[in-house]
């Protein structure tokens, strides 16, 4: 009854606010708000292709803006945004570029473009542009783009060659790249540009292409931010502890209970974790943690499909459903400062166990808790419960229907949604 009643919402909401074609995902209902942490709004098997290339595409989309704002202010406002992505990206119109130290620059990241490619070693033998690349000049770029480290006024393009140095040097194997890292490491100090996050990540790749596994995953976890752009080398490198050795000693190495948090958090992101149980173990360390918050959220999103709608031929008639007991048993007894994540939740997973009145009692108190515009996801519980709760419909009960559905989408489609 409750899903015949989804659908007949989403064909309503389709013909008059934010609804698409008639695909899959079409049916599928999350009804709750995106959160600003990494992989928070992200459902299914990180390790998929799908969600990878998601992911990446994301980001190139997210470091392009950053990079641009970045050059844009390097610039100091001469040019404007889509020139500076013609000077950066396309490689056109650099005889506009009056600074010859950013000229210079952008021609050398043109010229090494190929020898940091997957595709090198086909540039080398076919042909790149329509000529064969030389990989036995790589030292000598190394070194020429290091000389310029020492010799650009600009402290951000002295980052960036530093950059490009480091990068040539580990995409290439070369012997000296942990020695190029520590002695232009102090370029990072005081910096916030994306480049340093960048350079973070090659620097824990370099440790563990030289068997310095339990350290570079350490290094890896310290992008594990939504500050940071490359937050998802974090995850995709965690991979790399396979052992219980290997475990405790990169516990041992955690400075403070932020970064065992941490650690216990990336490990309950693998489809395969026991999320409970590490959210245990976030909570020994701090109850009131934001990864805590994290991984609740993940599990309440996923938990969600528990409202899509089977269509024939792309899924199964019958559904299977998580059972929620342990997790209602655990947050009942929980006790923090910020509980209405754990109302929430506790709302939404008595509701799929059937239990109306303990749903409706912590929906009650996530209202009382509630901030901002995440009262929508309050409010199309409320409308969820409503609908369960009907037995029959018949005109003033439909009429009723759309009254209550209007109440919901009288406001623009917010970006912030995540339900469809």
């Amino acid at each position: 009854m409750l899903r015949i009643l989804l659908l007949f919402v989403f064909l309503y909401t389709s013909s008059i606010a934010c609804g698409g074609g008639f695909w899959p995902e079409d049916y599928q209902f999350r009804f709750l708000h995106k959160r600003d942490f990494a992989f928070a709004n992200i459902t299914g098997d990180l390790t998929s292709s799908r969600v990878y290339n998601d992911i990446i595409y994301d980001y190139n989309k997210k470091i392009k803006k950053r990079n641009l704002q970045e050059w844009y202010k390097e610039f100091k406002g001469n040019y404007t945004k889509k020139q500076i992505e013609d000077f950066i990206y396309k490689n056109k119109n650099l005889a506009m570029i009056k600074n010859k130290q950013i000229s210079d620059y952008i021609n050398f990241i043109n010229y090494q473009k190929p020898y940091v490619s997957s595709w090198k070693s086909y540039y080398a033998k076919f042909g790149y542009e329509g000529k064969k690349i030389d990989l036995s000049k790589v030292p000598n770029m190394v070194n020429e783009a290091l000389l310029k480290v020492d010799k650009v006024n600009s402290k951000y393009l002295k980052l960036r060659y530093f950059f490009i140095a480091l990068r040539l040097a580990h995409y290439n194997n070369l012997d000296n790249t942990l020695q190029i890292y520590e002695k232009y490491k102090y370029l990072l100090k005081n910096s916030n540009s994306i480049v340093k996050d960048w350079i973070q990540g090659l620097y824990a790749g370099i440790l563990i292409k030289n068997n310095d596994i339990v350290k570079g995953v350490y290094e890896f976890t310290k992008l594990f931010d939504e500050n940071r752009v490359n937050w998802h080398l974090a995850y995709y490198n965690f991979k790399y502890i396979k052992t219980d050795k290997q475990w405790k000693k990169l516990l041992s190495m955690a400075k403070n209970k932020e970064e065992i948090i941490k650690f216990y958090t990336i490990r309950a992101l693998n489809i395969k974790a026991n999320v409970l149980e590490e959210i245990k173990n976030i909570a020994n360390e701090n109850i009131n943690s934001k990864y805590f918050d994290l991984l609740l959220f993940r599990v309440l999103l996923n938990s969600q499909e528990f409202f899509d709608i089977p269509m024939p031929s792309y899924y199964e008639t019958t559904k299977r459903f998580k059972n929620y007991k342990p997790y209602i048993k655990y947050l009942k007894s929980v006790k923090r400062k910020n509980m209405y994540m754990v109302d929430l939740s506790l709302a939404y997973f008595n509701f799929y166990e059937n239990d109306y009145t303990q749903s409706k009692r912590y929906l009650k108190k996530a209202y009382s808790e509630v901030s901002g515009d995440d009262i929508h996801e309050l409010n199309a519980l409320k409308y969820i419960i409503y609908l369960n709760s009907l037995t029959k419909i018949d005109e003033k009960v439909e009429n009723e229907i759309g009254t209550r559905l209007n109440k919901l989408i009288l406001q623009p489609c917010n970006k912030n949604s995540l339900h469809k």
